[in-house]
Order: structure tokens, then sequence, then C-alpha cells
């Protein structure tokens, strides 16, 4: 018996997508299919804290920082940025703000030239040195640890 590829595919409509979900998954590209195959094996919390940050932290973030254009570029250089810097798939919105801050310094940000005009600089440089100086403190200190109370040493290991 020989392989015969027409088997598989002449007169064969048991393949053909039936369901509006079938047909949309046929439409999708590769980085389409990728997408929703990374995310089906994703673990429930991380599914959440994706979905809250779409949710809660990008809207947030683009009321709070309105030069913001939201963006492929952006929003590339936002993620390679959290991703390397932090080591996180999914930011909280200190992170996000820091790396908005980097790469705004850094100029490769596409931003909206009115709301620039309308912001004061040292208001932002300002916030910005808040961040790094907040999560400087949050930075674990092994000489530090040694000497704090071992229930202080827990909560700051827990986050409290």
């Amino acid at each position: 018996m020989s392989f015969d590829p027409r088997y598989y595919i002449e007169d064969r409509v048991d393949f053909a997508p039936t369901t509006d979900v079938e047909k949309a998954f046929e439409k999708l590209d590769s980085n389409g299919v990728r997408w929703v195959v990374e995310r089906a094996l994703k673990s429930e919390e991380d599914k959440q804290a994706g979905d809250k940050f779409q949710t809660e932290t990008v809207p947030l973030f683009k009321k709070m920082y309105p030069a913001y254009i939201d963006n492929d570029h952006n929003m590339k250089l936002m993620k390679h940025h959290w991703q390397t810097k932090f080591g996180v798939e999914v930011p909280s919105l200190v992170q996000a703000e820091e790396s908005f801050f980097d790469l705004r310094q850094a100029g490769v940000l596409t931003l909206n030239a009115k709301a620039v005009a309308k912001e004061q600089a040292d208001v932002i440089a300002q916030r910005h040195d808040e961040l790094i100086a907040a999560r400087k403190d949050a930075e674990f200190d092994e000489a530090a640890a040694y000497a704090m109370p071992f229930d202080q040493l827990e909560k700051k290991a827990r986050g409290f």
C-alpha cells in the first residue's frame, strides 16, 4: 500500500472548518496561531495576570501617560524592555512605567507630540527617579537581611 496524499484532500469535507471559531482559526497567520498555542499552554495564573494587565493596567497606563502611542513598534520595545530588565512576561504598573521612562529617555518610542508639549519635563524626570529609587530600596541586600529581625525578613520575602 502506497501513500496517496489525494486521500486526505479530495472529497474530504470532514476537514473543512464548520464553526465560527474554526473558521476564524483558519484565517490566522502564523503569529496568530503561535499566540493561541502559547496562551493555551500557559497556566491559569498566567492567563489571569495577562487578562488583568490588558483590562486594568494598560488602560490606566494610557490614561496616566497620554504621550504614549499604543502601536506595534512601541509595544515591542516595551515588552522587550520589561522582559530583559525585569525578567517578566506580564509587568506591574510600576515596571511598565519604568520601561516607558527608560525608553522615552533613550528616544526610541513614538510619542504623541501634542501631549509631549503639554507635559512638564521636570515632573516626568522626578517620577522616573522615584521609581528607580523605590526599586533599589526593594532589592535584596544580603547584609541587611542578616541584620533584620526574622519577621521583617519574612514579610520582605513575601512581598508585604
